[in-house]
C-alpha cells in the first residue's frame, strides 16, 4: 500500500454514534451489548470506553528526572549478550535490565547465572552512568556479591549506584516453585554483606538508592 494513499484520504468527522452504525451493520442484527464481557469477578467491559472529560495529570514520583529507558540482556551468550549492551547504550538505552537463566521471566533463555557472565555484558560500560536492574532469580542472592564485587573494583564504592538487585524471594517461589535459601537465611547473610557501604552517595537524581534502602525493602521481604 502506497503511504500516500493514506496521506490524502479523506476519512471523514467520526464519533460514537457513526462507530455504533458501523458495529450494527457488522453485527447483522444483534445489539451492541453483544460486544460486552464479563470478567470472572463480575466486571462488565465493553468494547469502547467513554472518554473522561475531565483528565488529571499523573505525575511521575520525581517529574524533574527523565524516564529511565530500560534494555532487556537475557541473551544466553554472554558476548553476544555485551554487543547488544554497548548497541543499546549507544542508541538512547539508559539503563540495562539483567535477566539471568531460571528467572521467571526468561522464558527459555537468560544469561548464565555466574559472576563471569556479568563481568562479560558489562566490560566497559560505566555503571555510574545508568539503573542497572537485576530481574528476580533464584541466584539472586549470589548476583548481589557477585555486582558488589564487581562494582567495588571498579569504583571502589557501589554505594553511588543507581541499582535494583532483584531480592525477591515471592516472585521466585511464585514463578518457579522453590526457594534457593531459606529467607531467614537470606536475611542474615545479605544485610551484612550489603553493610560493608554505610556512606552511599546520591545518584544523579539525588535520591540515595544503595545499600541502605535495599536493606530495609530486604526487611519487608523477609518479615
Amino acid at each position: 500500500m502506497d503511504p500516500a494513499l493514506i496521506e490524502t484520504a479523506d476519512f471523514g468527522q467520526q464519533d460514537e454514534a457513526a462507530w455504533r452504525a458501523a458495529v450494527l451493520k457488522a453485527l447483522k442484527g444483534q445489539p451492541v451489548d453483544a460486544l460486552v464481557s464479563t470478567s470472572a469477578d463480575g466486571f462488565r467491559f465493553g468494547p469502547l470506553a467513554a472518554r473522561r472529560l475531565d483528565p488529571e495529570h499523573l505525575w511521575k514520583a520525581d517529574p524533574e528526572t527523565p524516564w529511565t529507558i530500560m534494555a532487556r540482556v537475557d541473551d544466553p551468550d554472554p558476548v553476544r549478550a555485551a554487543a547488544q549492551v554497548r548497541d543499546d547504550l549507544m542508541n538512547g538505552a539508559t539503563g540495562l535490565a539483567i535477566v539471568f537463566e531460571g528467572a521467571p521471566n526468561a522464558f527459555g533463555y537468560g544469561l548464565p547465572a555466574n559472576p563471569e557472565a556479568l563481568a562479560t555484558v558489562l566490560d566497559g560500560v560505566d555503571l555510574s552512568a545508568i539503573r542497572l536492574r537485576i530481574d528476580p532469580h533464584p541466584a539472586s542472592r549470589a548476583s548481589a556479591d557477585w555486582l558488589a564485587a564487581l562494582a567495588a573494583g571498579r569504583n571502589g564504592s557501589p554505594g553511588g549506584l543507581d541499582l535494583s538487585l532483584g531480592i525477591d524471594p515471592a516472585a521466585v517461589l511464585a514463578g518457579t516453585g522453590r526457594l534457593s535459601q531459606a529467607t531467614m537465611a537470606l536475611g542474615a547473610t545479605l544485610g551484612p554483606r550489603l553493610a560493608a557501604d554505610r556512606t552511599p552517595s546520591p545518584t544523579r537524581s539525588g535520591r540515595v538508592p544503595g545499600w541502605s534502602a535495599m536493606r530495609s525493602a530486604l526487611r519487608d521481604t523477609t518479615s
